[in-house]
């Protein structure tokens, strides 16, 4: 997905890594030199030279179109034949003149000419608009993009971010440009990685513009790589038992949910924890236990087909004997239910961690006290509905900027956020965040969710802190999703089919790591 180290960052931390870089005495116009050299570097490489061939520049009147003169003086110098198509003249631009001495062609838009230009076009290079414009697009960029729009022939490269996407939030204009690859100057920014955006991004990769070191040490976010999580991974020892392997305590289910549990307990399995035990009622645990033999199970009181009220203070002595639980999925929506999944928060073991999902966490909305104020150590994985009853706002606005709206949730309450969905974020209290690069349809279904929660269970369970088992959680089970898809496709493949494939992706990950 891209070079190492796929590092993150919003426009106003760029903004930040600018004015550090020229207080460290880098002056701006050398920084545009740089991230010009770099991208025509990405280009020649992934061209196999450009001696002979074609290129267009499309270039705006900002720094990005800046950027892209400079591309255009070295794809000249290197003997490509480029045109630079300009939204609107550039008067008395030195970048300009250096570009036309270098032998590129310098051509300011009317209609047809952008499409004229690139239909021959071995390469279309896109600078017309960087990281601080937004949708939608308007006036001759827009009608560039609109012109060149479907256009399937050349290799097309964004420098920077795609003209048309929002930086920081993934918003995308319908015409925004459609690139092959991105070339970041600098760090990824992270809208490129956010749905939509991401189909328009392509393949993303990361240079170095001269940004110094330790500002960018500085930054939060990252991209969710395999080689980096796959260390995390609980060994295996030839002397290992059950008991050396952890157990998961999984309170889950009613009446109408039964499959939730199920799938909950089959990923905390199948991703190796010792021992799996489900504490529900018994239409849940006979469902459960016609499925498989390998989960043991406390019966909890029921009223009405849900768990009831009075089962928090049981569940709570048996969490304390597991090394990790989940609590939450396909519990229903119950008063009684509700209350129970609050006192057992608050009752948890300081020294349990734990995962809060689904209807455990709208029973701790829209006033989330019970969860901030658990100590033990939670991983809270909400889907963008249920995000925004935590944060006290709507589904819709939570997708409009969801990493602010993950790293909101994970500072509120003072515990690790999975936002879940296209682009699952992973945020932490203290501002650091994982963007997971993968859009997996084969997860859009129900009980997906179930499968992560129980995954995540297991690998606390196995030892690890919050953070780094909610990112190895969500590669896993991305991972997986993948190998599902492609056994029998996106819309085939169901939740009861990701326990299935979890064993493979992590032997895959151990070879990685050992390698």
């Amino acid at each position: 997905m891209t070079t190492a180290p796929g590092r993150l960052c919003t426009v106003s931390e760029m903004r930040k890594l600018e004015a550090a870089a020229m207080s460290a005495g880098i002056a701006e116009g050398q920084l545009m030199e740089n991230a010009g050299a770099a991208v025509f570097r990405e280009i020649s490489t992934r061209a196999n030279g450009l001696s002979g061939k074609s290129a267009v520049v499309l270039a705006g009147p900002g720094h990005n179109g800046g950027d892209g003169l400079v591309v255009a003086r070295h794809m000249a110098r290197a003997r490509a034949l480029v045109t630079i198509v300009v939204s609107r003249p550039r008067e008395s631009d030195l970048l300009v003149e250096a570009a036309v001495q270098a032998g590129a062609r310098i051509i300011t838009f009317s209609p047809g000419l952008a499409r004229r230009c690139a239909a021959n076009a071995d390469i279309v290079v896109d600078c017309l608009l960087g990281i601080g414009s937004s949708p939608p697009l308007r006036g001759q960029v827009e009608r560039i993009l609109q012109e060149i729009d479907g256009l399937t022939g050349p290799f097309r490269v964004a420098c920077d971010i795609a003209s048309g996407i929002d930086a920081d939030t993934g918003a995308t204009d319908e015409n925004a440009f459609s690139a092959d690859v991105t070339v970041s100057t600098g760090p990824i920014k992270i809208g490129s990685l956010l749905h939509p955006a991401q189909a328009k991004s392509g393949r993303l990769v990361e240079t170095d513009i001269g940004l110094p070191g330790n500002s960018l040490s500085e930054l939060g976010g990252r991209i969710l790589r395999p080689e980096d999580e796959a260390k995390s991974l609980p060994e295996r020892t030839a002397a290992g038992h059950k008991g050396t392997y952890g157990k998961v305590l999984i309170a889950a289910g009613c009446r109408s949910y039964r499959g939730a549990a199920i799938l909950a307990c089959l990923g905390a399995a199948r991703t190796g924890a010792g021992m799996v035990s489900l504490a529900s009622i018994e239409p849940v645990i006979a469902a459960s236990a016609a499925r498989t033999s390998s989960v043991t199970y406390e019966n909890l009181v029921e009223v009405d087909g849900y768990i009831a009220a009075t089962n928090s203070e049981p569940v709570a002595k048996s969490i304390e004997s597991a090394d990790a639980a989940v609590v939450g999925p396909g519990l229903g929506r119950n008063p009684g239910t509700d209350e129970f999944t609050r006192s057992l928060i608050r009752a948890a073991p300081d020294h349990t961690p734990m995962v809060v999902d689904a209807d455990a966490l709208n029973a701790c909305a829209p006033a989330p006290g019970a969860l901030a104020s658990c100590r033990s150590g939670l991983v809270v994985t909400p889907h963008p509905g249920e995000m925004g009853r935590l944060l006290g706002t709507s589904a819709i606005q939570v997708q409009r900027n969801r990493l602010a709206s993950a790293l909101e949730g994970a500072k509120l309450l003072g515990q690790v956020v999975v936002l879940k969905g296209a682009g699952s974020i992973v945020a932490e209290p203290d501002g650091a965040y994982v963007v997971c690069p993968w859009t997996v349809p084969a997860l859009s279904h129900a009980g997906s969710g179930d499968v992560l929660a129980g995954v995540i269970g297991s690998l606390l369970a196995q030892g690890l802190k919050p953070a780094p088992a909610a990112r190895l959680g969500v590669l896993i089970h991305t991972l997986a999703g993948q190998k599902a898809g492609e056994r029998r496709g996106p819309a085939g493949a169901i939740a009861d089919d990701l326990p299935e494939e979890i064993p493979e992706v992590i032997e895959e990950l151990r070879a990685l790591c050992a390698g």
